[in-house]
């Protein structure tokens, strides 16, 4: 569109469309259609059941595989979830090393992430919208080790040394594997 010539408001010049409004028009009638798959990730599922569903988010290769997931804190620590670019948290985490956990499981590829945290109407929840630097600036405790717990303490000894005996580390005092 465009226009020349003087009009009753001095204009005078050329007139051209600004297509940047068209942008989500143009996306809507161009792009292609994308298929949400959803998949749960609870404590309730089987390991096996567990893993198969990290395993096909992860690798996404086929038009069945999930590409969102909801899950329960059981996502938290230690899996290596794949290419993550969002986070919605369905509350806020009970601190700010849980927080940053979740939150910060969502663009490690890439380095750009989207993080949506939803909150309630508790006092608690109300003061971290109210100044989110507390959340994400807040004190993060490293986990408690219960040396009371000897049972558990035992179960990790053993295990640390079945690690190191499978890797051929420990040796018999003749210096034998």
């Amino acid at each position: 569109m465009s226009s020349t010539g003087s009009g009753s408001g001095g204009f005078s010049g050329k007139l051209e469309r600004d297509y940047r409004a068209d942008y989500y028009r143009r996306l809507y009638l161009t792009g292609g259609t994308y298929r949400v798959v959803t998949a749960e990730h609870t404590g309730m599922l089987t390991r096996p059941e567990r893993e198969g569903v990290e395993r096909t988010f992860r690798q996404g290769t086929h038009y069945t595989d999930p590409n969102v997931l909801s899950c329960t804190p059981t996502l938290e620590l230690g899996i290596d979830i794949g290419d993550l670019s969002a986070v919605l948290l369905g509350s806020l985490p009970g601190g700010p090393a849980n927080y940053v956990q979740r939150a910060g499981r969502a663009g490690r590829r890439t380095g750009n992430a989207l993080v949506v945290a939803f909150g309630g109407r508790r006092a608690r929840d109300r003061y971290y919208l109210d100044d989110p630097t507390e959340m994400i600036a807040g004190d993060i405790v490293p986990p408690g080790c219960y040396l009371s717990a000897v049972e558990i303490l035992r179960r990790q000894y053993t295990a640390h040394l079945l690690d190191r005996a499978a890797r051929g580390e420990l040796t018999t005092a003749d210096g034998e594997p």
